[in-house]
């Protein structure tokens, strides 16, 4: 957000791969704890990645739009 603020793409990307590398590092801690050899575990991811593809299938061509946006303002 300081980034944006004062215009420094710099600041934007380093921003960016800082809450990049903290959720990489939760989400690696969340699949730590969760037991992979159950059959409804896998169910439930699979199912869990489908619909995420779907959403980002379905509004993809906003999401970037808006972040295209973002990224040229100011």
């Amino acid at each position: 957000m300081i980034g944006r603020e004062y215009s420094s793409r710099a600041a934007m990307v380093i921003g960016g791969l800082t809450v990049l590398a903290g959720a990489a590092q939760q989400m690696v801690d969340a699949v730590d704890l969760i037991n992979f050899s159950s059959w409804i575990t896998l169910a439930i991811t699979g199912a869990s990645i489908i619909v995420a593809a779907s959403i980002i299938e379905r509004h993809g061509a906003v999401i970037k739009l808006k972040w295209q946006k973002f990224s040229l303002t100011k």
